[in-house]
Formats: structure tokens, sequence, C-alpha cells
């Protein structure tokens, strides 16, 4: 089972690496989880967190206005490129201690 900076790296290298921004079916899908909602319930709160502390960016998909589409803020990014892209979870953890709790 992945812990939660192994999830964030994986949410945030799929969102940096997309080209257009993706709902939370598309990224469900992209990272391979199981269609169970257990998975799909874990990776919205996920999404939902990361949007409320400034990680993502969110807006409605204008085909479909009941489903939201995530890219990464200047702040997702530099958290991406800065942390998590390197595996540096332990320097993240030392610098924003209380950035992520369970």
């Amino acid at each position: 089972m992945k812990d939660r900076w192994e999830r964030m790296n994986d949410i945030f290298e799929v969102l940096y690496e997309a080209e257009t921004p993706l709902s939370l079916s598309e990224i469900v899908e992209i990272l391979e989880e199981t269609d169970d909602t257990v998975n799909l319930y874990l990776i919205a709160t996920l999404l939902k967190h990361y949007f409320n502390n400034g990680y993502l960016k969110r807006a409605q998909n204008p085909e479909n206005h009941y489903k939201y589409e995530y890219t990464l803020s200047k702040k997702g990014i530099s958290q991406y490129e800065n942390f998590l892209k390197n595996g540096d979870y332990k320097i993240y953890q030392e610098v924003y201690p209380d950035s992520y709790k369970d």
C-alpha cells in the first residue's frame, strides 16, 4: 500500500505531465487504480485537500458542469519539482512539518 507521499507524487506527476486539465476519472485511469469506490473516494479526497491548500487549480468541465478538471498551480509545480520529483520526502517533512496531517 502506498503512503501519502507516494500518492501525492503519483497525482502530481500525472498532472505535471498532462498537456490538458484532467478530471478525477482520467487521473484514476492513468494511475491504473482499480475502479472501486474506496480508491475513487481516496483520490477525490486527496484532490480536494491539494486544491484547498493551493497546490491545484480546479475548473468546471465545459461539457459537464458536474465534473471538475484539475491542473497544478504554481505552488503545486514548485512542490513537485523541488520535493516530490526526486523523492525528497524527508526534506519536505522537515521544511513543512504541518503540511499534511493524517
